[in-house]
């Protein structure tokens, strides 16, 4: 076993982690090395030592001074020192001031064994006991070191209290050995749990840093995504638009009734197709909520109004009937982007068709007055519950959720209204039990 700690863990090999712990002990050794001084000096003047012994106490306060020099050698010169080998710094640093605190308690024994417990011995010990007090929390990293650092000073001066034979000196020698022993095992502890918890907060921001990696290519993953589907939409529209002029001119020639309807055919799959590109596009703007909504002044009344006839006559190709009704409170004109509005509701007329396929469909927009200057619309959609079974609201606002395999996707439709009507402030809700799809927006 070395008789100072060396690396262990993997915290402990870790540079920066050692350098800010060493700082501080080096920050903290400058203010220890002149109280100690201080401290020798005072016991010197107050003292009989230098009557009694004064070449003993020359020589003992020589030594102490030149330990002190070199310790302050580590220590002033840190930033130096330290950078051209951690470990051998800590090492040296460790090996001086084990020394000096050996020739400290070589100072308080020579106080004990010829002054026996005067005033100045009792000062340098209740001085010691305080030091090494407060060094515990600054050297605990380093259990071993601050165990020897501890021990030197004081159990000396504890064995020849013990063998003075005195009562005041067993009982300082039995508190001492008392003190050395809970001194160390607290040591123990703090420097277990210290390097614990900077282990800890190195995981965690190892976890971090991986977290962000990992979010930063999820982000560029998607964006390349929406970028390949953007740009593969545009040439799916190409093509499409294309395919649809041909087509347009094919039906202005003389066909028969039979090639006639497949023409038909051909070009309501193409313009369902091309919907379906627009609706993709328009997907990936509402995914990485790159909605830009212009403001401005249009009639409200009128917008709703063309929307919905719009849905009624693709309504009235699938056989079914769609009737509306609007509220005579609501305001006829607004502030806000005429075009997203316009979008929303078709978005969430064409998906409630799809759901009601055959029957009735009825569109209902409510106004409710909250202030002078605003107030909450809602449009709600009902049917007459002939159609598909209405899924959850999770799944129905599901980007590719499907009622069957003959219709338009429906969950791309609603969740590009969701996405337009949370970038205007609304709300889109579904209520399972009336078999409605609603949005409301103030």
């Amino acid at each position: 076993m070395p008789i100072f700690d060396r690396p262990e863990i993997k915290v402990q090999k870790d540079r920066r982690v050692c350098r800010a712990t060493d700082t501080r002990i080096a920050k903290y050794s400058r203010r220890g090395m002149l109280l100690s001084l201080c401290a020798l000096l005072i016991a010197a003047a107050i003292g009989d030592l230098r009557i009694e012994a004064p070449r003993l106490l020359l020589v003992l306060g020589i030594g102490f001074v030149l330990l002190t020099l070199l310790r302050g050698y580590y220590v002033f010169r840190f930033s130096y020192l330290y950078s051209t080998g951690p470990h051998r710094w800590r090492q040296r640093y460790f090996l001086a001031s084990t020394v000096g605190a050996a020739w400290w308690g070589l100072i308080l024994y020579c106080h004990v064994w010829l002054l026996g417990f005067a005033p100045e011995t009792q000062f340098l010990w209740l001085y010691t006991v305080i030091f090494c007090s407060s060094v515990t929390s600054v050297f605990a990293p380093y259990h071993r070191f601050l165990t020897w650092f501890i021990a030197l000073p004081l159990m000396p001066a504890a064995v020849q209290a013990v063998l003075s034979g005195e009562i005041i000196g067993t009982i300082y020698g039995a508190l001492t050995f008392a003190f050395v022993w809970l001194t160390a095992h607290q040591a123990r502890r703090e420097s277990e749990n210290y390097w614990d918890r900077l282990t800890a907060m190195q995981e965690l921001q190892q976890r971090a840093s991986s977290l962000a990696a990992a979010r930063k290519h999820s982000e560029a993953a998607v964006e390349l995504t929406n970028e390949f589907v953007a740009n593969i939409g545009q040439e799916f529209r190409s093509q499409l638009s294309d395919s649809l002029g041909a087509l347009a001119l094919l039906e202005a020639e003389s066909l028969t009734e039979r090639q006639r309807e497949w023409v038909r055919l051909a070009k309501t799959a193409g313009s369902q197709q091309l919907k379906l590109v627009d609706n993709v596009g328009l997907f990936t703007r509402v995914a990485r909520k790159d909605i830009r909504l212009r403001q401005g002044t249009f009639n409200l009344v009128k917008t709703i109004e063309k929307s919905f006839k719009f849905a009624a006559r693709a309504a009235h190709r699938q056989r079914l009937e769609f009737n509306f009704q609007i509220d005579d409170n609501l305001p006829v004109m607004v502030t806000g982007d005429n075009r997203k509005t316009a979008q929303l509701i078709r978005n969430l007329v064409d998906s409630a068709t799809v759901i009601a396929q055959v029957g009735e469909l009825w569109g209902q927009v409510s106004f409710t007055p909250i202030t002078s200057a605003e107030g909450q619309m809602t449009i709600s959609l009902n049917d007459d519950g002939r159609g598909e079974i209405l899924p959850d609201e999770s799944e129905l606002f599901g980007a590719f959720a499907r009622l069957d395999t003959t219709q338009v996707t429906t969950g791309l439709g609603l969740s590009i209204a969701k996405g337009l009507a949370e970038a205007m402030g609304a709300i889109c809700s579904c209520i399972r039990r009336r078999r409605a799809i609603a949005t409301r927006w103030w």
